[in-house]
């Protein structure tokens, strides 16, 4: 199953106008010698710079979260989570983590990761990271593995209802096995 999320938020659209208008202006009155030059083009490369990185990573590169069989396995038991990053006709595989490994799966309440109690206690030995396409996610979830080393993933996301529901049902069916 492959799981894209959505392209919605308006705040990048006029961040990335901002920044590239501001970098073009402070550029441009670097020449007339109101204030220093030096310190207008500095200025104004600092934020074309945010403005190209802005445009890159939240309105050119798209993920692809997908929940696959294992290897060449065609069993619904041994599933592996892939997250792919998407540029163009560009896909490239971030991360592979076995649903075997999987810890934890659910919202985030507020938008604020840190003050969830079930990931405060992983906190020292955690490694987070964001694989939303949006800067602000409406309805972002974290998705936690054990490393089997002592240390744990966490990776925010996404995801549509019918992710979160397919996920659901790989839990549920997990539960229902370790009960027998």
């Amino acid at each position: 199953m492959k799981f894209t999320p959505v392209h919605n938020d308006s705040t990048i659209n006029a961040a990335c106008i901002v920044c590239l208008a501001g970098g073009i202006i402070f550029f441009i009155s670097s020449g007339l010698g109101i204030v220093s030059p030096f310190i207008m083009q500095l200025l104004a490369v600092c934020l074309l710079t945010a403005g190209v990185f802005m445009l890159i990573r939240y309105k050119l590169t798209s993920f692809n979260y997908v929940i696959k069989p294992r290897g060449h396995s065609v069993d619904s038991e041994n599933l592996d989570f892939e997250i792919e990053r998407v540029q163009g006709s560009r896909v490239i595989p971030l991360a592979r983590m076995s649903m075997d490994d999987m810890v934890l799966f659910m919202p985030i309440p507020d938008k604020k990761w840190k003050k969830v109690p079930e990931l405060s206690k992983l906190a020292s030995s955690l490694k987070f990271y964001s694989y939303c396409v949006n800067m602000n996610p409406e309805n972002p979830y974290v998705i936690v593995f054990d490393n089997k080393d002592g240390t744990y993933t966490g990776m925010m996301l996404e995801p549509t209802n019918d992710m979160v529901a397919y996920i659901g049902n790989i839990l549920k069916n997990r539960k229902a096995a370790e009960i027998f």
